[in-house]
């Protein structure tokens, strides 16, 4: 071994470089210059001749020269590294960085380039895209790397790190273990611009990271961040990946959702919901099952975010469900709706289709086309339709095997619906039933109700999937409770008011005077009424006043009943007033607040619960206008009693106010009734009309009472009334909107009402069912064992049943094909399904047998095909009027090429 070459510099070297054969030499150093020198055999010595110099910024520590020659990257304490042209030291790229490079490895394939130093991470870039590809921390400087296609050595202060075991494992490359990941954010938390630059450069080349789990724990990626971490932007960056993102559940069943409510952090939670929302996350049925744990916690804790996420919440499509179904003859008007114990139940649409199918019982009715039609049907299910005539089987026995056999085979879950009909399912279970996540049950529509009672946020009812729970559940069982609720109150409303106008007359009547005055009939409706609303209070006083009682007793009821405690007044007509007692007032109550307890059940029907909530809404606005408006009755009414009592007195010497002349205005509170009518009723006083025809006046005295009329006539006429309506105008167009959805907020609770009615119910039979069992087994012993079995079996049926149709686990919706279609799809329509008609007689005339029979349908089948080419005709010609002709003409030339061909291929003989 010996020295071959020597190059000499104005200043110390601190790096070199070479190729792969030894042939190029790259020196830097001290003299800020970087130089390429080619080495060339010279005999037994060999001779250096500079290619190129390039000049650098500062002091040059480090370079690397690619193994064939095509970069040249140096480094030092420029903060930058400079790649270079291999061949002519042209600069090609520069990289800024924060501190001083010390090392430079580059691959022998010259694709990637580890770059090392002052810096708080060891960088690896591609060269020839020009761009970073990974970032690893470090905790010093790192004064010497080197990589190769499998492994990443680095120093690391008093340590030396290695990525990468290379061969068959895995390499630098490779997507990162759980606790190098973690390892990563953990030492980068302090940089949150480095932390989000390296894991965006990680979760570029490998997405699925954001499922890493750990190996010890089994929480997630998203789970450490959320719990070790105050970084949102590194969540939602996490979030981003492009990757279906998996809900996964730690050792303890712990979620990221769980780890996020459980810390309080309300940004997670925010950017969970929305990933779920626009299906970044699975939404299997376990997944969506650890969601509906957090329902209850998010409800309580972020109701507008709850409320958000409900509205959003996107339906599954489960088309397999419709199976074998042919749905190209069904007419669906409306959305519809089907609770289940299963997830996927296949042919469940099967029975309510076949109420809604137009050609189910067509093929014994008259083969005539039906006008105005638009059913769906495509070129390529006429095409099979022709098949099984083509391949008829001669013989009988042939063609009964060939249909046992196809009816043997079960066809498979079709992954499309047949006739546009559009299948959901709701993506959570028990989303239209009950949660049992927390300490008791609750439904999900308790947490909606409770949701927007505390944020007054109704636009989650304006939602298709709330709309749809509530309708299911009105349908299933709530409409039924409701109206007989509501028969049962009238009944009962009707019986209070019939026994309290008649109980007002006998008041001073003891119970034996009814039983021989009044007879049975008042017995049995005070009987009846007993158990109505107020019925019990009003039904009692006739019973308690008897002639048994002591004094005491008696003199009471006297009293509160008020006819016979000898206060009356005669007014000189002859007609008595008796003074009316508590009694009296008490069954006045009753029976208002007894009609206006139907206001309850408005909430059963969504226009009278909009008006209502319109009603409430205009009072509620119109309160501080009422406010003003009792402040200048209050003042007017002052002003005018004063004069008025003044002047006419308190009446004569010796007597009291009621003997007063316009004594209404001698009692305050009369005064003020009597300024309301006044100004709002328009009702006239004499007081007041005394002032402008009774001469006795003096002119100062009548202009000041007009003065005042006309001011509070004016204030509250003209100012006041015009303002109120005003405001009720503008309340009435604010919430007639709102009102809507508000309706549907009292009966979603009406509906809940219901509901816990109704699991109560059904808890209560099961345990009392239960106990029957088990009184029956300790009866009986051992020895009918058998059908104890078989009776606990079907009452767990029953059971299951019957809180399906309250709480199902999974709701099924089933949409219509969407209706938006142009007139000369119509008219396409129609020609096709009078195909389809067609197409089907001539399969049930192929499968028939007697030639006699065959040849009556064939001559009945040509008359009808004649009738129908005119109408195709006609309906043609009137809805695609304007299209190219050419276009028709070979619809109709092709239309009837089938149909004749079908024809001719049947005709007897």
């Amino acid at each position: 071994m010996y020295e071959i070459a020597r190059v000499k510099r104005t200043d110390r070297v601190y790096a070199v470089g070479l190729d792969a054969h030894g042939q190029h030499m790259c020196v830097g150093g001290r003299d800020k210059t970087v130089a390429l020198y080619e080495i060339e055999p010279d005999g037994a010595q060999h001779k250096t001749s500079l290619i190129w110099t390039a000049v650098a910024e500062d002091f040059v520590y480090a370079v690397a020269l690619s193994a064939d020659l095509t970069y040249c990257v140096y480094g030092g304490t420029n903060k930058a590294v400079v790649v270079l042209d291999g061949r002519t030291g042209v600069p090609d790229w520069r990289v800024a960085l924060p501190g001083a490079v010390w090392c430079i490895s580059m691959l022998p394939d010259s694709s990637r380039m580890a770059v090392g130093g002052e810096l708080p991470t060891v960088n690896v870039y591609d060269l020839a895209n020009q761009r970073d590809v990974l970032q690893l921390p470090t905790e010093m400087l790192t004064y010497d790397i080197t990589i190769s296609p499998d492994a990443l050595c680095f120093t690391n202060g008093h340590f030396a790190s290695l990525y990468g075991r290379g061969g068959t494992e895995y390499a630098w490359h490779d997507p990162p273990s759980f606790r190098a990941i973690s390892s990563l954010i953990a030492t980068m938390l302090t940089s949150e611009e480095q932390l989000l630059h390296s894991m965006r450069l990680i979760l570029d080349a490998h997405p699925a990271i954001v499922n890493a789990r750990d190996p010890d724990t089994g929480a997630s990626l998203l789970h450490f961040v959320i719990s070790h971490a105050n970084q949102p932007k590194l969540f939602e960056l996490l979030m981003s990946a492009q990757c279906l993102i998996g809900m996964q559940a730690d050792a303890h069943g712990r979620t990221c959702l769980h780890a996020a409510l459980e810390q309080g952090k309300w940004r997670s939670v925010q950017q969970l919901l929305e990933a779920l929302r626009h299906k970044r996350f699975s939404i299997i049925p376990g997944s969506m099952r650890l969601v509906a744990e957090c329902l209850e916690a998010i409800a309580v804790d972020y109701p507008l975010d709850f409320l958000q996420y409900i509205s959003n919440m996107p339906l599954d499509p489960e088309p397999e469900v419709l199976g074998d179904i042919d749905a190209f003859g069904v007419k669906l008007d409306s959305v519809l709706l089907c609770g289940t114990t299963q997830r996927c139940p296949k042919g469940i649409w099967k029975a309510k289709l076949a109420q809604y199918s137009r050609t189910s019982h067509q093929e014994d009715a008259e083969p005539a086309p039906r006008h105005g039609s638009t059913r769906t049907l495509s070129s390529t299910r006429i095409t099979e339709l022709f098949k099984p005539m083509a391949h008829k089987p001669e013989s009988g026995g042939t063609t009964a095997a060939a249909v046992a056999n196809d009816r043997s085979i079960e066809i498979g879950y079709s992954k499309k619906a047949g006739g546009g009909l559009q299948a959901y399912r709701v993506p959570m279970e028990n989303f239209a039933g009950l949660l049992e996540h927390g300490p008791t049950p609750v439904s999900p529509l308790q947490l909606v109700v409770d949701a927007v009672a505390k944020t007054r946020d109704y636009s989650v009812f304006d939602s298709e999937l709330v709309e749809h729970l509530i309708k299911f559940k009105w349908k299933s069982f709530a409409k039924e409770a409701f109206y007989h609720e509501l028969l049962m109150y009238v009944f009962d409303m009707i019986w209070v008011l019939y026994f309290n106008m008649e109980a007002a007359g006998t008041l001073e009547y003891t119970w034996s005077d009814l039983l021989g005055k009044r007879g049975p009939p008042l017995e049995a409706a005070a009987g009846l009424s007993g158990g109505g609303v107020g019925g019990r209070a009003a039904a009692g006083w006739p019973v308690m006043v008897d002639e048994e009682p002591g004094e005491s007793m008696h003199h009471a009821m006297r009293w509160l009943k008020g006819r016979s405690s000898g206060r009356s007044y005669d007014d000189g007509s002859g007609v008595i007033d008796n003074e009316i007692g508590l009694l009296i007032y008490l069954q006045s109550l009753v029976c208002l607040f007894a009609c206006l307890r139907l206001l309850y059940f408005f909430q059963g029907y969504r226009k009278l619960g909009a008006l209502m909530h319109s009603l409430f809404t205009i009072i509620i606005d119109i309160g501080p206008l009422l406010i003003l408006l009792i402040v200048f009755i209050i003042a007017f009414c002052s002003a005018v009693s004063i004069i008025i009592t003044q002047h006419f007195g308190q009446g004569p010497v010796g007597g009291d106010k009621h003997d007063a002349r316009y004594k209404q205005w001698h009692q305050f509170w009369d005064a003020m009734l009597v300024m309301i009518n006044l100004g709002v009723y328009t009702q006239s006083d004499p007081a007041f009309m005394s002032y402008g025809t009774d001469p006795q006046f003096e002119g100062a005295e009548q202009r000041f009472m007009l003065i005042l009329y006309q001011s509070y006539m004016l204030f509250v006429q003209l100012v006041l009334l015009n303002m109120l309506i005003a405001i009720m105008s503008e309340s009435h167009h604010r919430v007639s909107e709102q009102s809507q959805l508000v309706a549907l907020f009292g009966h979603a609770k009406l509906i809940l009402e219901y509901e816990g009615d109704e699991v109560a119910r059904q808890k209560k039979k099961a345990k009392a069912w239960e106990a029957a069992l088990k009184r029956r087994h300790r009866s009986v012993g051992g020895d009918d064992s058998l059908d104890l079995v078989r009776l606990q079996k079907e009452h767990e049926e029953r059971h299951l049943l019957n809180l399906q149709r309250v709480c199902p686990r999974w709701l099924h919706i089933l949409k219509p094909p969407e209706r938006q279609r142009s007139i000369q799809t119509t008219a396409e329509e129609e020609a096709t399904l009078r195909q389809y008609q067609e197409l089907k007689l001539l399969i049930e005339l192929s499968s028939r047998g007697g030639a006699e029979e065959r040849a009556r349908l064939m001559q009945a089948m040509r008359v009808e095909m004649s009738q129908l080419r005119e109408d195709l005709k006609q309906d043609m010609e009137a809805a695609v009027k304007g299209r190219d002709e050419q276009l028709r003409e070979d619809l109709k030339q092709h239309l009837a090429t089938h149909l004749e061909a079908a024809v001719k291929g049947r005709q007897p003989g």
